[in-house]
């Protein structure tokens, strides 16, 4: 005798409550109808109102030893594979996992995918056929013969264009003409036989190798020029001092007597003298920033100190009103 359908309507609400909100699953919702309401029923009853109301529940995984085994082994034995792959995989294994969930599982059992892990666009995948095309002669007979054939159409049908053959022509003249020879680089010269690098003899040496005689006699001609009394000529001044302009100094040869000297020493002291001054004054400019810096901090605490009082007046004012009046 089959048994009496299970009517769940009366539960419906409370059931789609723990669902959606408590976020239940089927186990628990099974056992709190035991309990609390004394219906006893299958998961596939319970999935089939849920399926009548609309409500779709995903079943819980639970990740076992087992699991993580088989996917280290997927990841490292067969890496080629995808997460689609190895779930599909595992499903049939007998382990029920979606490839996002096993994309979340494998990257927190520290199993990224590497750059020499990444899937081809086309893998080899054990026990597949492939397919492969025919590349035999008489095919490639064909493809040429009807390459040929579209190029005589396209010759056949090309109209010269005037314009275009003058510029053809002219680009061809502006070009280097290639059938002009290259310049021929020289030959390799004839390394010098071994024998005729020998030292040669007293006999056979060469009349600008003998020895030079010792004489007296010199030929005017002949004989290098008597050196002369090179006397150093003084350095001319870099810059003519009478065309630069008055009040610069510019550095010129020192005349005898250590004159020059004692101006530029001169010169050195007046800038100095010049530059001391120049401190002074900002020194001076500093100081009476800093003084008119003390008295507008000085006016500044002075005018908030006035503030003060008057906020203070006014609240005071503000009080006496509102105990006047209220």
């Amino acid at each position: 005798m089959p048994r009496p359908a299970i009517d769940l309507s009366a539960h419906r609400q409370t059931i789609t409550w723990w669902i959606t909100q408590e976020k239940w699953h089927m186990d628990r919702v099974m056992q709190a109808l035991e309990t609390e309401h004394g219906i006893s029923l299958s998961a596939n009853t319970l999935k089939r109102n849920l399926n009548a109301w609309g409500i779709t529940i995903r079943p819980r995984i639970k990740v076992t030893p087992e699991l993580r085994q088989r996917i280290y082994d997927l990841y490292y034995q067969e890496r080629y594979y995808t997460d689609q792959q190895m779930a599909k995989i595992l499903k049939r294994d007998g382990f029920t996992v979606s490839f996002r969930k096993l994309a979340k599982l494998r990257k927190e059992m520290g199993l990224s995918k590497r750059k020499d892990t990444i899937m081809p666009t086309h893998p080899v995948i054990p026990g597949q056929v492939i397919q492969v095309e025919d590349d035999s002669p008489a095919s490639g007979d064909d493809s040429d013969s009807d390459d040929d054939d579209a190029e005589a159409a396209a010759e056949d049908n090309m109209e010269v264009d005037p314009m275009a053959a003058l510029e053809n022509v002219i680009r061809r003249l502006q070009e280097p003409n290639p059938s002009n020879p290259r310049p021929q680089e020289p030959a390799a010269q004839p390394r010098e036989p071994a024998w005729r690098k020998k030292r040669l003899t007293a006999s056979s040496q060469p009349i600008h190798h003998a020895p030079r005689i010792s004489t007296t006699f010199t030929d005017s001609r002949h004989s290098p020029p008597a050196p002369a009394n090179n006397v150093r000529s003084p350095t001319p001044p870099l810059i003519d001092d009478s065309i630069a302009p008055a009040g610069t100094e510019i550095y010129s040869e020192p005349p005898a007597g250590g004159q020059g000297l004692a101006r530029r020493v001169t010169t050195l002291v007046t800038r100095i003298e010049v530059i001391e001054t120049e401190n002074t004054g900002l020194k001076q400019q500093a100081e009476q920033q800093k003084t008119e810096n003390l008295e507008l901090r000085q006016l500044v605490q002075q005018q908030r100190i006035e503030m003060d009082l008057m906020r203070g007046s006014l609240n005071e004012l503000i009080a006496r009103f509102n105990s006047a009046h209220y």
